[in-house]
């Protein structure tokens, strides 16, 4: 597995390890490519380039996001026999008491009370700063504005230009085939020979 930039995914006991003053790549890592997940990709994608993480995600949000991440782990790096570490898979669909693990939830609460502390330490806000800016310099190629207000209006503008240029208005209509009370209506594209309709009694 590989980050979005084509670099190596950074090995678990530094992921695990959060905001860390020696290193952001790991925790760079996490906020490029893993929370979208958790917290929705579509917003995501637009407020970890303006936004610190400790003012968008919860502490219950980042602790599962590790969670799944470590339970999941031998399977992401491809193991022979990989299986989760916390969660119990059955080909039972209405089987009871499948899921997480009572180690799972035990873990969790770790994890919760780790990430409570990392936010903590003086310097976390740094670090994320650190990270939003590198990733949006990265996206942009640009340096980051001086507020996030500024951040965000560039980040609407950029989207709406790649919006338009996204726009191919040489794409062919697709053929639709609707039901009415003389049968079957069959309207062709304009890209079609026959841009006339028909029909044809059942």
């Amino acid at each position: 597995m590989q980050q979005n930039n084509g670099s190596p995914t950074p090995h678990l006991h530094d992921i695990l390890k959060m905001r860390n003053q020696e290193s952001n790549t790991a925790f760079q890592f996490i906020v490029d490519n893993i929370l979208g997940c958790v917290m929705g990709k579509r917003r995501w994608r637009n407020d970890k380039y303006a936004e610190c993480v400790m003012d968008k995600v919860t502490v219950s949000d980042e602790a599962f996001t590790y969670l799944v991440i470590e339970n999941n782990w031998d399977l992401i790096k491809c193991k022979e026999d990989a299986k989760p570490n916390y969660t119990r898979s059955s080909h039972c669909s209405n089987c009871k008491n499948e899921g997480w693990t009572a180690n799972g939830i035990k873990r969790y609460n770790e994890l919760f009370q780790l990430v409570t502390a990392n936010r903590k330490e003086e310097w976390a806000r740094q670090v994320e700063t650190d990270v939003k800016v590198a990733l949006f310099e990265e996206k942009y190629g640009e340096e980051f504005p001086s507020t996030v207000q500024e951040a965000k209006m560039k980040q609407q503008l950029h989207n709406k230009k790649c919006q338009k240029n996204s726009i191919d208005d040489t794409r062919p209509t697709p053929v639709m085939q609707l039901y009415d009370d003389t049968g079957i209506v069959t309207k062709y594209g304009q890209d079609h020979d026959d841009v006339s309709s028909y029909s044809s009694n059942l």
